[in-house]
């Protein structure tokens, strides 16, 4: 299951996560745990012109060892000249492709002018670009990407809340339309890992689904760690799952809960799949603020 997980670099470059408490690794912790995670057969990133300094990290991380990892990178655009700006974050990279290259923001792709879409096509058709994708929210966004001949690759959030009940059937038909489905957001910007007791006041009407899944952890003696990537990883229909870390001790926790997941029933993944949230705009951390 290790080979589906893709690590997330905005907590190498940013401080990120509503439970973080430690803020951003420096340099050379980040620098251990691209090497840690490569070792541990992670060999896929995420990253983004947005996440602080996390490519110059990977880019000296590349120049200092033989291998490389797969990269996933993820543009806001703004009119900029596509090739020269591809080129350039390969530069800092210090990479010769992408595995894939997101848009950030869903709204973008319509921005494109045919004559944009030939030039990704070319840096595809070259091998500079492997697949083109997209980053999408709700199921609205999610289900016109499905529909979009352009897009290869769709990135979305899906966890233990935002789960089946929302997505089954849309994540189903990606699949049938030979889409890859790429996962974010499993661990709710690490909304599972708080207590309860001391969630922010717009977050309180969360408690009684995630003290549910406490209960379901608890009952199956398993972490919440291991039953929100289990959850995620689980899904026949998901290629690739994105986590973040901003520590050497949550990487290698997060290595154990992959091992275990094999304890995960399937009575377990139904329970999950069931839990129906109403307050659906909770699940959008760009909500949380309000």
């Amino acid at each position: 299951m290790i080979e589906k997980i893709v690590l997330g670099t905005v907590q190498l470059g940013l401080p990120y996560g509503i439970n973080n408490q430690v803020g951003k690794p420096d340099k050379q912790q980040a620098l251990n745990i691209l090497n840690r995670s490569f070792k541990e057969g992670i060999t896929a990133l995420d990253t983004a012109n947005a996440y602080g300094n996390s490519r110059e990290i990977i880019g000296e991380y590349h120049q200092q060892n033989k291998h490389t990892f797969e990269v996933i990178s993820k543009c806001h655009w703004k009119g900029q000249e596509i090739v020269q700006s591809v080129n350039e974050e390969l530069k800092v990279l210090n990479l010769s492709h992408f595995a894939s290259y997101l848009f950030h923001s869903f709204d973008d792709i319509y921005q494109l002018s045919t004559q944009n879409k030939e030039e990704f096509k070319t840096l595809v058709n070259n091998g500079i670009i492997k697949k083109i994708g997209v980053s999408v929210y709700g199921n609205e966004q999610f289900s016109q990407a499905i529909e979009n001949d352009f897009i290869s690759v769709i990135q979305l959030p899906y966890n233990l809340l935002d789960n089946e009940f929302k997505k089954g059937e849309l994540l189903q038909l990606a699949k049938n339309k030979g889409k890859e489905i790429h996962l974010r957001s499993v661990f709710l910007q690490g909304l599972f890992y708080m207590n309860t007791s001391k969630l922010p006041e717009q977050l309180k009407p969360l408690e009684k689904y995630l003290l549910e899944i406490g209960k379901i952890a608890l009952q199956n003696n398993i972490s919440i760690g291991t039953l929100a990537l289990g959850y995620a990883l689980k899904n026949k229909n998901i290629d690739k799952v994105l986590i973040g870390v901003d520590s050497m001790e949550q990487l290698l926790s997060n290595i154990e809960s992959i091992k275990l997941i094999h304890s995960i029933s399937d009575e377990m993944m139904k329970k999950i799949s069931n839990l129906a949230v109403l307050e659906t705009e909770l699940l959008n951390p760009v909500n949380w603020k309000k």
